[in-house]
């Protein structure tokens, strides 16, 4: 990390077991560790389907390795707390603390249906003084999310997901608009082979992709001007509505 850029890796397309990913996971740090990583976002559900306390051993495990390769992590892991599962994503810093524990809080199709449960609040992390957004999966089909936590300071979304082959066409240009909309850098990192894993710069532009392993590329760690030109120059009284609750077949009043 300079003062003016941060090295971020998105491991691509790991299909794993609760037994297997760990040490999988620590063999990613490595590279990572000799490619001059800062951060390494790893994909939803990366321990499996089963569901985990936030503090279980395989989480813990991931902490110390980010620790000994001294490269933060984001990972994604289903969670499970007071009789109530959800997607969830773990951040870790490069000293091996834990820092955040966020919670999908746009759900997919059924997942309600399944027993998940969405989460309340958005969360924004600091790796160094960077500010990390965490978004999962669906997150990202909603504007809202990524512009507040733009509006929050944030420099880069980190974005775990578990999407299919049915979003390969649709997701890098929804990425690509995300980041240009909101002047942030995207960390996508998907647990299937398509679509992609990629790492989008705040002008829009895929710096990196992969299907398989970590793609890597340097983002700047702060919004570009002209972004940062668009978004003050919003007008919030004109849709201060959308904060409000409507029922869905019904237009809003403006």
């Amino acid at each position: 990390m300079t003062a003016t850029s941060l090295r971020l890796a998105v491991l691509a397309g790991m299909e794993t077991t609760a037994g297997d990913a760990v040490a999988r996971l620590e063999g990613y740090l490595a590279e990572a560790a000799d490619a001059h990583v800062d951060l390494l976002v790893a994909p939803q559900r990366l321990l499996g389907e089963s569901p985990l306390l936030s503090d279980a051993p395989s989480l813990r495990a991931i902490a110390a390795s980010a620790g000994r390769h001294g490269v933060a992590v984001v990972c994604g892991y289903l969670e499970h707390c007071t009789g109530r599962t959800h997607e969830a994503v773990q951040a870790m810093d490069g000293n091996g603390r834990a820092l955040a524990n966020y919670r999908q809080t746009h759900l997919g199709p059924g997942a309600i249906e399944r027993g998940v449960s969405p989460g309340q609040w958005l969360t924004q992390v600091r790796i160094g003084t960077v500010g990390v957004g965490l978004l999962l999966g669906e997150d990202v089909l909603a504007p809202e999310p990524a512009r507040a936590l733009a509006l929050a300071g944030t420099a880069i979304l980190a974005l775990p997901a578990n999407l299919g082959s049915e979003s390969a066409a649709l997701m890098p240009s929804l990425l690509r608009a995300r980041a240009f909309e909101n002047g942030c850098a995207i960390a996508f990192a998907n647990r299937a082979d398509h679509p992609a894993s990629m790492i989008i710069g705040p002008d829009g532009d895929v710096l990196a992709e992969a299907l398989r392993g970590l793609a890597v590329a340097e983002v700047p760690t702060s919004r570009p001007a002209e972004a940062a030109r668009r978004l003050a120059a919003r007008r919030p009284l004109l849709y201060q509505r959308l904060a409000s609750s409507h029922p869905p077949d019904e237009a809003l009043r403006l």
